[in-house]
């Protein structure tokens, strides 16, 4: 992470919004996610990004979670930037499969081969490193992608594009 927001609760804050409210993830969602059955592989984003809910076998995200025997430091920042963001931004821009293998090996999974379909890896990436940090809905506009994955509802102006404010068109003179 090089740009982060420091929040002590965020532990107490996270479980309030993913344990309390019932976010999780189904077993067969995060296979899909993190392809296990394709690669094999265990992605360290699976290992450390999920946690059985208090007295469940239902897995919500945690990781904003924060342990005092384990301590994470991240666990208490809320990302700004990090430097893996950087890579997929290198990656867009330049379509150059080897920003995006950069994170896949830091991530322990193998690089992906020459050939592969550059726009589908780079979204599978995305939505690995992004759950729960609102990236995905900004990639998704950025890209103006139609069909947004687990939702009824398409990608259109009515979900990308926010109203102006009442007080903004009120005293801000905006028509």
């Amino acid at each position: 992470m090089l740009f982060g927001l420091y929040n002590q609760d965020l532990k107490k804050k996270s479980d309030r919004i993913f344990k309390s409210n019932g976010l999780f993830f189904l077993e067969e969602r995060k296979d899909s996610y993190f392809e296990t059955k394709e690669y094999g592989t265990v992605d360290y984003r699976l290992r450390y990004q999920f946690d059985y809910a208090e007295n469940s076998a239902i897995q919500v995200v945690a990781k904003y979670n924060y342990n005092k025997n384990n301590y994470n430091y991240r666990s208490r920042y809320i990302p700004g930037i990090r430097l893996s963001e950087m890579y997929y931004i290198a990656a867009e821009c330049s379509e150059d499969l080897s920003y995006i293998n950069t994170v896949r090996l830091n991530r322990g999974l193998l690089e992906l081969p020459e050939g592969v379909d550059f726009e589908t890896e780079l979204y599978k990436e995305y939505r690995k490193e992004f759950i729960a940090e609102g990236q995905m809905f900004y990639y998704l506009k950025r890209k103006n992608i139609v069909d947004i994955e687990y939702t009824a509802m398409d990608g259109t102006d009515k979900v990308y594009v926010f109203p102006i404010p009442d007080n903004e068109i009120e005293f801000g003179n905006i028509k």
